[in-house]
């Protein structure tokens, strides 16, 4: 009996204790947020964390990589394809690496895969009209956002070979 009382004194203690470093643990990172900070970023193809001027920084070797990806996508290629054509022609992942994973391709694109499911979902009862809707137009920015990020990317990458043209 007095086990029992000992481990469930003990359990309790502990379990206020995961909570005190959970609890400390979030407000660091809110802490973080709140100065400018990126949290957990653990790289994005075509930037990089400056951590001096708490900015993204457009990698133009790599945003080559991404062009290449979505025009290769847009022609209707598949992601090991794309993949293997990335592999041939050198180009290295955030990582340095030159294997191309499949899913490191397709992971590119989950913002279209995510409004697929969303429409799978809503046509199949699974969700209501109001978060179909919500859920729907968050999505789009974020497409939109998407879009606009290559198209600045394309944009800097033209300026960038006029610029050596007229050189």
């Amino acid at each position: 009996m007095q086990g029992e009382v000992a481990m469930t004194v003990l359990t309790s203690i502990a379990q206020q204790e995961s909570e005190s470093i959970s609890t400390n643990v979030k407000m660091g990172l809110k802490m973080n947020m709140k100065r400018g900070e990126l949290v957990g970023f653990q790289g994005c193809l075509s930037y990089d964390y400056d951590k001096e001027t708490k900015e993204l920084i457009v990698n133009k070797e790599e945003a080559e990589v991404v062009r290449f990806i979505f025009d290769s996508y847009n022609q209707g290629k598949g992601a090991r394809l794309i993949g293997n054509e990335l592999k041939v022609k050198g180009y290295k992942t955030k990582r340095g690496s030159t294997n191309w994973p499949d899913r490191t391709i397709r992971g590119i694109f989950r913002v279209e895969d995510k409004i697929k499911k969303l429409i799978d979902l809503h046509l199949d009862g699974a969700i209501d009209r109001e978060n179909y809707d919500n859920n729907l137009l968050e999505l789009n920015t974020d497409k939109e956002r998407l879009i606009k990020k290559t198209n600045e990317l394309s944009l800097t990458a033209n300026e960038e070979k006029e610029m050596k043209a007229r050189l």
